[in-house]
């Protein structure tokens, strides 16, 4: 994808660390972000891979610094997606990658999670809160996805539908075999839950 095999990488919303464990054993150089001090305590404890605690912004990264700067299932949570990837650009040095990923409403469940809500008249939400959880402060299609890295003037050098695993769903098993249904559909049209990024800093 990138062609690269080792260097300096960012980890934006790092969680307890794990993605940046499996980059560290692989030879990288790791540096991660993580707003909650309880998962930064673990990628700690568990890992000795100390994180920024604080949001990207506040963190004092050198400019053009990152080979890589990763984001996984991060932009939808933050209130200025932009904002995070002008500052992703930033840190990058020339020739750097974003690589992200994220949920997309164009997705099929995110459709039919929308019509049983509105054909429910609301009374059936279960499948539209999942699609739209209170802790999503954005929600993005596949090109306005696109649009905002693209604006920031990165070059989009791969991208791929992505489908979620059903089985770590709150819903019951029993629901399993039409989620996976579901799946398939969605993966043959290009209607996944989420999408795969990465794109390339060309100045």
């Amino acid at each position: 994808m990138t062609g690269l095999k080792h260097g300096k990488i960012l980890d934006i919303g790092a969680g307890t660390g794990v993605f940046l464990k499996v980059a560290r054993d692989r030879g990288w150089n790791v540096a991660g972000v993580e707003i909650s001090q309880f998962a930064a305590d673990i990628a700690r404890k568990k890992f000795n891979i100390g994180l920024f605690r604080g949001e990207l912004e506040d963190a004092s990264f050198k400019r053009k610094s990152f080979d890589v700067v990763t984001a996984w299932d991060l932009i939808e949570h933050v209130e200025n997606p932009r904002g995070t990837v002008t500052k992703a650009m930033e840190l990058l040095k020339p020739g750097g990658y974003l690589v992200l990923q994220t949920t997309t409403t164009d997705s099929l469940l995110f459709r039919i999670a929308g019509a049983i809500y509105n054909l429910s008249l609301g009374k059936i939400s279960v499948l539209a809160e999942m699609a739209y959880p209170i802790h999503h402060a954005n929600h993005f299609d596949r090109k306005t996805v696109i649009k905002l890295l693209k604006d920031q003037e990165f070059k989009i050098v791969a991208k791929k539908n992505v489908e979620m695993h059903y089985e770590e769903t709150s819903l019951p098993k029993i629901f399993l075999p039409i989620l996976n249904f579901i799946g398939k559909i969605a993966g043959a049209t290009g209607s996944t839950i989420e999408i795969f990024v990465a794109a390339k800093k060309i100045k």
